[in-house]
């Protein structure tokens, strides 16, 4: 699994992060992280993709 920090866009509404992911609704979140519906922008695959708080 990849950590990476996570620079994010906004496009036409939507966040992508790094160009790649374009993330959608929430599907669980925790005292840390949420974890998020994406899609892969390049082959249209859905992902999770957790994003872990700046505060933590």
């Amino acid at each position: 699994m990849e950590e990476v920090a996570a620079p994010s866009t906004t496009v036409e509404g939507r966040s992508v992060l790094h160009g790649r992911y374009e993330l959608g609704r929430v599907l669980g979140e925790g005292t840390f992280a949420k974890v998020y519906l994406a899609r892969n922008l390049r082959n249209g695959k859905n992902v999770a993709m957790k994003v872990v708080g700046k505060e933590k």
